[in-house]
């Protein structure tokens, strides 16, 4: 899942949006600036038009107007100008955070990322290349890799997508909430090199912790959000979810969750009585589907894996302590990664598990994600969009290695990003890079302990 991937019907999309939307600019400009078009050209002539293109040939169409050839004297503010424009936020909307259903991402506006952009940017924390130009193919970077992971799916939640590699009918098990494609999440832990000397930002693993997922996919059949709940209130083992067959009725969505006002919701029941509830009230629009202990072990329930390539993880039968799936535009996964985020948003960490606050002003110092992870998907809009900048800056605006791969991010950015802006071709190369770092961890075609890009 390169960030160069054609996707015909994105493309095609794009593409059209921007000629509806910009041609009128372009035409009317013409006359002071013949190349004020020259990206979008580009963009159209590429033989394989590709989600990172269109989102060039926005932003490029967008800084046209705008930026000047030569280095900004604040480039900070400029950026800011820029991309808060209420022409920048009408096309951002209307446009391109767009889903592949073609409507408006529910999910994703342009307001959240601004708030969060610019957070990030008053922070001196996300780097704007040294020039306007630089920090808007930085800004096109990014979004396309969101564009390609979540917004075109409308979801924060990471949805519920295991199938089983066997072939043995056991796909979709709602344990699929503490690791998929072989990973157990709750070990994804922080390491540090001996001898630094860090906060302990990591979040515990609660057994008793309780949080349903408030997005999920939305095709026919799909299984439902992703949930954690202690074994006191599940069982000793989770089902899966049988995507064909059953068709409901009626219903209204409920939590999955059993409490004292609701003690037998549709989990529950459906644990009980295994196929026969046939109210519709898993999610949102859902009419096809249910819970099933089929091809499950009625004993211990159905695994989330069959073999766990995670250092120290489990294969899983349900989902006590299983709150740590992806969230957020880039899905930020695990204790650690979460617990990172936590600290550096809320001041929030721990000491020989009781929680501490740093002093100073953080901007959201009355959250806690380690307490409800689902506040990045819940909270304030911009909580989506943090989550993926901050993934943004830790692993990829501050990679340097120039013995094994002789790629350093800033470097390459500072150095190429403003001809990059102003012939998005020529950066293919910095690109594949990007996007292996992003994908697999190094920026390479493959990565050695996790295969091709």
């Amino acid at each position: 899942d390169t960030l160069w991937r054609t996707n015909s019907r994105l493309s095609i999309h794009f593409v059209e949006s921007i000629r509806r939307t910009f041609f009128p600019v372009c035409h009317h400009q013409q006359q002071q600036d013949t190349n004020i078009y020259t990206p979008f050209a580009v963009a159209m002539k590429s033989p394989t038009p590709t989600i990172l293109s269109m989102w060039l040939a926005l932003l490029l169409l967008i800084g046209s107007a705008f930026v000047s050839p030569t280095h900004a004297e604040n480039v900070r503010d400029d950026i800011i100008n820029l991309l808060s424009s209420p022409m920048a936020e009408a096309v951002m909307n209307t446009n391109f955070l767009i889903t592949e259903l073609n409507v408006q991402s529910s999910q994703y506006r342009w307001q959240g990322f601004m708030q969060a952009y610019g957070t990030m940017l008053d922070n001196k924390i996300f780097s704007d290349g040294g020039s306007v130009k630089a920090g808007i193919v930085n800004v096109a970077l990014f979004l396309a890799q969101t564009m390609h992971e979540t917004i075109r799916y409308d979801a924060c939640d990471e949805n519920n997508f295991s199938r089983s590699d066997s072939g043995d009918g056991r796909d979709y098990p709602i344990s699929a909430a503490c690791g998929q494609l072989g990973q157990d999440y709750t070990q994804y832990t922080c390491q540090f090199p001996e001898g630094v000397n860090s906060r302990d930002v990591q979040c515990p693993v609660n057994p008793n912790m309780e949080v349903q997922a408030t997005t999920s996919a939305g095709w026919t059949g799909a299984p439902p959000p992703l949930f954690c709940a202690p074994r006191s209130k599940t069982g000793g083992g989770t089902p899966r979810w049988g995507s064909t067959g059953t068709v409901c009725t009626g219903g209204t969505p409920v939590n999955f969750i059993p409490t004292p006002e609701f003690p037998d919701p549709y989990l529950q029941e459906a644990l009980q009585d295994g196929t026969d509830e046939l109210k519709c009230n898993a999610y949102p629009g859902h009419f096809q589907g249910a819970f099933t202990m089929d091809s499950c072990d009625p004993a211990v329930g159905c695994p989330n894996a069959d073999t766990v390539s995670t250092p120290g993880g489990s294969i899983h039968y349900d989902v006590e302590g299983c709150c740590w799936w992806g969230r957020g535009v880039i899905q930020v996964t695990g204790p650690c990664n979460i617990g990172r985020l936590n600290y550096h948003l809320t001041g929030t960490y721990y000491e020989d598990g009781i929680v501490r606050k740093e002093s100073g002003a953080y901007p959201y110092s009355d959250m806690n994600l380690c307490e409800d992870p689902g506040l990045i998907c819940s909270g304030p809009p911009e909580f989506k969009w943090l989550s993926g900048l901050f993934f943004w800056l830790f692993d990829i605006q501050t990679y340097s290695n120039t013995e094994l791969y002789q790629f350093d991010f800033q470097e390459a950015l500072q150095t190429d990003g403003e001809s990059i802006f102003d012939n998005p071709a020529s950066g293919r190369s910095f690109v594949d890079s990007v996007s292996g770092l992003v994908n697999r961890g190094c920026p390479a075609a493959s990565c050695p302990g996790a295969g091709p890009v």
